[in-house]
């Protein structure tokens, strides 16, 4: 689990790929529409994020709102 505490900075890549810095800790999250969830970050007013899955809110996707497609954590190795 991380936190702001711990959010040291938000690395905006494109629209569809946003990363995390949580110091030995990187977050990279890949979706549609990302600069609404930085934003989001910024304003410290996300509690979670969860990748789409069409197993729990259906095949169809809606448009035109954020979708997180992929969260993949990346570790720093120490000394590096």
């Amino acid at each position: 689990m991380l936190s702001y505490p711990q959010l040291v900075a938000v690395d905006y890549v494109d629209d569809h790929t946003i990363l995390l810095d949580f110091g030995m800790r990187h977050v990279r999250i890949d979706g549609e529409r990302l600069a609404e969830l930085i934003q989001r970050l910024h304003s410290a007013s996300v509690s979670v994020i969860q990748a789409w899955s069409p197993k729990i809110w259906g095949k169809i996707e809606p448009e035109d709102v954020l979708i997180v497609r992929r969260i993949t954590h990346l570790w720093l190795r120490q000394g590096h």
